[in-house]
């Protein structure tokens, strides 16, 4: 299959998707070599996991140190009131942040798991993700 871009009608050779939960999708366009419209490679590593926050009010690190691409964050359905995703600053009350109620989500590119940092209003809640490398 190929596919044409409007600036200078370059072919790309296949275009990859792969569905991860319930109508969410990844998608990735690429070339034959595995490398992606911008000239990297596309992500061939998932690393999934979750991050319960035990007392509410100040941000903790998604996870330890850990080389992404991007990591798509899903509020755990069971919350009952809204988690805060944002950088080291991030609690219920800064700008820094953005809300996610139970189940929504949110893809971020980044290089490193250890700089996204979560809170909640609830104690106990939480998210789960899945990063990519």
């Amino acid at each position: 299959m190929s596919i044409s871009s409007n600036k200078g009608q370059k072919e790309y050779d296949s275009i990859i998707e792969s569905t991860t939960t319930a109508s969410q999708a990844v998608r990735a366009v690429c070339n034959s070599d595995g490398s992606d419209i911008l000239g990297g490679t596309v992500p061939t590593v998932l690393t999934g996991g979750e991050k319960t926050i035990a007392t509410g009010g100040t941000g903790e690190a998604l996870g330890g140190a850990l080389s992404t691409k991007s990591i798509y964050i899903r509020a755990k359905l069971a919350n009952t009131n809204p988690v805060f995703v944002g950088d080291s600053g991030v609690d219920k009350t800064t700008s820094q942040q953005i809300v996610l109620y139970a189940g929504e989500d949110v893809t971020i590119d980044i290089a490193d798991r250890a700089t996204v940092y979560v809170d909640v209003t609830t104690n106990g809640e939480g998210v789960d993700y899945l990063c990519t490398s």
